[in-house]
């Protein structure tokens, strides 16, 4: 299947894990093959990215599936995602009491 560039943009950004990590705000594309190289997100999770960077750049093979959302194989700091799962799932707890 063909997807046009921009329905990439915007679309949410979630780890193989289910952590949502960013929104995609543009796409690099290799200008000499026509490919797209990167995505280049926004509103990333303070977990995921460098602060004194304004957004943050992943390999588009790091792809996994896309649709309505993106999932991304996330390979660094494993031990990050189960953290990060836990204090959403207290905040889930908190919120229901």
């Amino acid at each position: 299947m063909q997807r046009d560039i921009t329905d990439f943009i915007g679309l949410d950004v979630y780890t193989d894990k289910g952590i949502k990590m960013a929104r995609v705000e543009d796409v690099v594309i290799d200008t000499d093959d026509g490919r797209i190289k990167q995505l280049a997100l926004t509103d990333v999770r303070e977990e995921f990215r460098d602060p004194s960077k304004r957004g943050l750049l992943i390999p588009f093979r790091w792809i996994s599936n896309m649709g309505e959302i993106i999932i991304i194989k996330w390979p660094i700091n494993s031990e990050m995602h189960k953290d990060v799962a836990k204090e959403e799932t207290d905040k889930e707890k908190v919120k229901k009491d």
